[in-house]
């Protein structure tokens, strides 16, 4: 009995038919381009807080460090509410349009506004994304303000937490979604995956010629 090889299958179709998997690379990076061109695109916004967390003489640093953590945490995790997009909404910055269903609504507002949190030094960063850089400017600015004013709702910590701005909004100068970089990149590695899936289907399963060429005893246990 026999078994086929798969490790010496891979380098033959690599080492022999390379040039195969070039025209399905580039075939593929056309469509990625394509799909670039025709994509919605989204322009970022970001703006960075601090959090700063009071602390008594008798507090240790690392205690009051690791408390301003969860603080960014839970200020980060409270952004997805509904009450916290209707605060950024009063704000009486142009946003765009959203949708009214309150379900489609946070779908889009999770995938449109990014908070990260810097571990260690307490920091928020606020990314936006919308079709235009007037309203991703000022998504990133009334999230931000929202946080400044009205962030005590959220963290429970009252006078002893402030937040500020160190980084004031700003916003890219050209669209940021789709990323061109790592959509042409992908797009070039998905053609020469699906061609090499296509070989080994054919030689695993069809009826290709090359198949008997890779073929090695079956162990016996």
């Amino acid at each position: 009995m026999y078994k086929k090889n798969l490790s010496l299958i891979l380098k033959h179709l690599f080492l022999k038919r390379w040039k195969k998997f070039l025209v399905a690379g580039v075939v593929a990076l056309a469509l990625a381009g394509l799909y670039i061109v025709v994509a919605p695109k989204d322009y970022r916004g970001k703006v960075i807080l601090l959090v700063i967390q009071k602390y008594d003489q008798f507090s240790d640093a690392l205690s009051a460090s690791r408390a301003a953590d969860r603080l960014t945490q839970t200020l980060a995790s409270a952004s997805s509410t509904s009450l916290f997009f209707q605060q950024v909404e009063a704000s009486g910055l142009s946003l765009g349009a959203w949708p009214l269903d309150e379900v489609a609504r946070q779908k889009i507002w999770q995938r449109d506004v990014v908070m990260e949190t810097v571990p260690d030094v307490s920091m928020i960063v606020v990314k936006t994304f919308r079709p235009s850089q007037v309203e991703a400017l000022n998504l990133a600015q009334a999230v931000a303000q929202t946080l400044v004013e009205k962030g005590s709702l959220y963290h429970g910590g009252g006078d002893s937490v402030s937040i500020r701005i160190v980084d004031e909004p700003q916003v890219s100068r050209s669209f940021a979604r789709p990323d061109i970089l790592l959509t042409l990149f992908f797009g070039f590695i998905l053609g020469v995956v699906a061609l090499a899936l296509y070989y080994l289907v054919q030689y695993f399963f069809g009826h290709s010629k090359l198949a008997t060429n890779f073929l090695l005893p079956e162990d016996k246990t």
